[in-house]
C-alpha cells in the first residue's frame, strides 16, 4: 500500500493532464506490479522492464488502448504508430520506486497519446452522407436549384450522387433565392465512391448526418 501511494504522490501532479482517475488508479498499480516482479532491490535495467511488458500485451491494450504487435506497435482504428516508447525509459533505475514512477508516467503518457490518436482519427471520418430524396443527386459547381432539378440537363453538374455517398461537409455555404424561396447550400467534397475527393455544392436538403 505504502509503494502504491508514493508512486501516486510522485505522478499525481501531471495525473490531470494524461488519464481519468480510473485509469491512473489502474496503470500505477500495473506499474508498481511490473517493477517489483523484475526486483525489489538494487537498480532495474530498461531490458528488464521490456521483457516483462511484452508478455502483458494485453494488459496492455485494455490499459492504454489500441491494439499492440509482436513488433511493440500500437495500431488504432487500422492506423498503425511506433508502440510502448522504452526508450523514454532510462536504461537503468536506481531501485524499483524509481521503476515505478518512470514506467507510470512513460504509460500515462503513450495513453494520452492513443486517446489524442482516436479523436483525430474519429474526427477525420465523414460524419455525414447524401440523401437524394428519390431524385437524381448532383454536386454543382455552383449554387443553382434550377439546373440541379432538371434531369435533362448537365449544366453546372459536377458529378451524380448516389445515396448513402459518403461527404464532408466544408465551411462554405450560401442561400440561394428561388422565385422567393430560400434554399441553402453547403460546399461538399465527396468521400466515397468513383467521384471521391471532387467538391461542390449541394442541397443541404440532400445532406444527412452518418
Amino acid at each position: 500500500m505504502k509503494k502504491h501511494v508514493l508512486i501516486a504522490v510522485l505522478c499525481i501532479g501531471i495525473a490531470p493532464f494524461f488519464a481519468n482517475s480510473s485509469s491512473f488508479e489502474q496503470i500505477t498499480k500495473f506499474a508498481e506490479n511490473i517493477c517489483d516482479r523484475v526486483k525489489t532491490s538494487g537498480s532495474i535495467e530498461r531490458a528488464q522492464i521490456m521483457g516483462k511488458l511484452r508478455g502483458e500485451a494485453k494488459t496492455l491494450v485494455k490499459l492504454i488502448g489500441g491494439e499492440i504487435g509482436i513488433d511493440g506497435s500500437i495500431t488504432v482504428d487500422n492506423q498503425k504508430y511506433d508502440g510502448i516508447p522504452f526508450n523514454d525509459l532510462p536504461a537503468q533505475m536506481t531501485d524499483a520506486r524509481a521503476c515505478r514512477k518512470e514506467l507510470a508516467l512513460m504509460l500515462l503518457e503513450r495513453e494520452k497519446a492513443i486517446q489524442t490518436i482516436q479523436t483525430g482519427y474519429k474526427a477525420s471520418q465523414p460524419q455525414f452522407k447524401v440523401t437524394t430524396n428519390g431524385y437524381d443527386a448532383h454536386i454543382m459547381s455552383q449554387p443553382n436549384f434550377k439546373s440541379f432539378v432538371d434531369i435533362q440537363s448537365n449544366n453546372l453538374k459536377v458529378a451524380r450522387l448516389l445515396e448513402g455517398t459518403k461527404i464532408n461537409v466544408l465551411a462554405d455555404s450560401t442561400i440561394e433565392d428561388v422565385h422567393g424561396l430560400s434554399v441553402p447550400w453547403k460546399k461538399v467534397q465527396i468521400a466515397s465512391g468513383e467521384h471521391a475527393g471532387k467538391v461542390g455544392w449541394l442541397p443541404e436538403k440532400n445532406i444527412v448526418e452518418m
